[in-house]
């Protein structure tokens, strides 16, 4: 059997220090209302809390009919690559190989990686270890699509990690930056990292090549991947999150750029790409009406993401605004202003019919209307100026979206520098889903679900369809983006 298609995102396990089942609940059910299949659980060895956090997990997904869980392990987050051996990652796979919820291909438990290339000869030990053998698909990003050809036969598949635009580049390609990111923004001084990577359209033009994946792949047949995995579900502390907000899992150096900062917008447009990816449709094409997700986004959905401070800041009487030395790009020498063209609000809209969306902001009044046509996912820009931001108006105001009569409220966008002197490069992001089945969790700025409610901690969704936990798959050899398989 070929491998249904199946779409994970991967989640910080290393955050969850005496996190509840309900909260591994809550988090469960959000990725499932967002058509996530999965969790790819990010798990490091030195970290005396994994296997408590790992039965928790796996506790609270076999509630759910229709989710799943599989191991990555991490070999690059604070001497790992010293601490894991053969015995601890067969033993942890072995404990979790037979629970309800993991993910399986051919009967066997799916395995991944972050990074790891120098432990690669063992895993031969490790399939010995574990009864029945794995499914071994690594990311070993740092050896780049070439660097992998070459070790082809050491496992099952690839994943990348490779995701943003490299230094001072804006250019997103699938050859070697493939994976699925929707933004990057760290400043962290305790771990030497400060960068933004260019990210405002990262997001739809990662999400669009997942569905028309054809050029650089290992395999001469043009196609998506056989799996997606989303970087991430939780990782705040790098503004690639696309979970609500967790208090407890927010790195103290970590909360000046991210409370108040929801990411809600970039997950509630995957129910149609992932809709479009499991049809093998481009985001060009859409979809028909008998293939809209409308129990999960009714007529449409509109999403917008910003920064909240024009990048030209620079003072505010004696308080100086700087962009805190963040680089552009990882290993970048620009400043990260460099990378911002124009501010802008960027908003990706998809909906089932002909509809007019409207951009304004609070207190200026001013308003931008998009006309956008049903069928394939709209992106547009509007800039700041535009709204009548920028240029000394100090009043800014709340960024507000429209469509078919419904109105949202995202964080305020205001020409001063914030409170910390330093620019936040991190976005905000507002969305209306104009569905009857809506998302559950939002903050104050009224991005998240229609009503505002969260619908409890009640187990899983009895009305899912089920991707699917053990699957078969042919050998093929097949493109090196996302989780490509290959060799079984």
């Amino acid at each position: 059997m070929i491998v249904p298609k199946s779409v994970f995102a991967h989640y910080i396990v290393g955050l969850t220090l005496n996190q509840t089942t309900d909260q591994w609940k809550r988090d469960i059910r959000s990725a499932s209302k967002a058509s996530i299949d999965g969790f790819a659980l990010n798990i490091g060895a030195s970290d005396h809390f994994t296997l408590s956090s790992l039965h928790t997990a796996y506790e609270a997904a076999s509630a759910f009919d229709n989710f799943s869980l599989f191991l990555s392990f991490d070999f690059a987050g604070g001497g790992f690559a010293r601490s894991w051996d053969v015995d601890y990652i067969a033993n942890l796979t072995n404990t979790f190989k037979d629970e309800p919820a993991q993910f399986k291909i051919d009967g066997k438990p799916f395995v991944s990686t972050f990074e790891g290339v120098d432990f690669r000869e063992r895993w031969m030990e490790v399939r010995k270890k574990v009864e029945g053998g794995i499914v071994f698909v690594p990311d070993w990003s740092s050896v780049g699509p070439e660097g992998l050809r070459e070790r082809v036969g050491d496992v099952d598949g690839a994943f990348s990690f490779d995701a943003w635009p490299g230094p001072s580049q804006s250019q997103l390609t699938t050859f070697s930056d493939d994976g699925y990111f929707p933004y990057f923004y760290t400043r962290l001084a305790s771990y030497n990292k400060n960068w933004y990577s260019s990210s405002d359209t990262l997001w739809p033009t990662r999400l669009s090549q997942a569905l028309s994946l054809s050029e650089n792949s290992l395999s001469d047949s043009p196609r998506s991947p056989d799996l997606l995995q989303i970087i991430t579900w939780n990782d705040f502390a790098e503004s690639h999150y696309i979970s609500d907000l967790v208090p407890s899992q927010i790195l103290s150096e970590a909360e000046s750029y991210v409370n108040g900062f929801d990411h809600g917008g970039f997950r509630a447009v995957l129910p149609w790409y992932v809709a479009a990816y499991k049809l093998g449709k481009t985001a060009e094409e859409g979809l028909t009406d008998a293939e809209w997700p409308k129990e999960k986004l009714g007529d449409g959905v509109v999403s917008a993401w910003y920064r909240t401070t024009p990048i030209n800041i620079t003072s505010e009487g004696e308080r100086k605004c700087s962009d805190g030395g963040t680089k552009w790009g990882q290993q970048g020498e620009k400043s990260a202003k460099d990378a911002v063209e124009k501010d802008v609000v960027n908003f990706l809209a998809i909906v089932r019919k002909d509809t007019e969306v409207v951009i304004s902001v609070e207190i200026t009044g001013k308003k931008v209307v998009k006309q956008v046509k049903k069928g394939g996912a709209r992106f547009f820009q509007v800039g700041f100026e535009e709204l009548g931001l920028g240029r000394g108006n100090r009043k800014g105001g709340k960024v507000r979206i429209e469509m078919n009569g419904e109105i949202r409220e995202g964080r305020e966008v205001r020409d001063e520098c914030p409170e910390s002197g330093v620019i936040n490069f991190n976005a905000a992001t507002v969305y209306i889903a104009n569905s009857t089945h809506p998302d559950t969790g939002s903050d104050d700025s009224g991005a998240g679900s229609k009503d505002g409610k969260d619908d409890g901690d009640e187990d899983g969704d009895e009305n899912a369809a089920r991707p699917g936990r053990s699957v078969g798959v042919t050998a093929a050899l097949m493109a090196f983006i996302g989780f490509a398989l290959f060799n079984l």
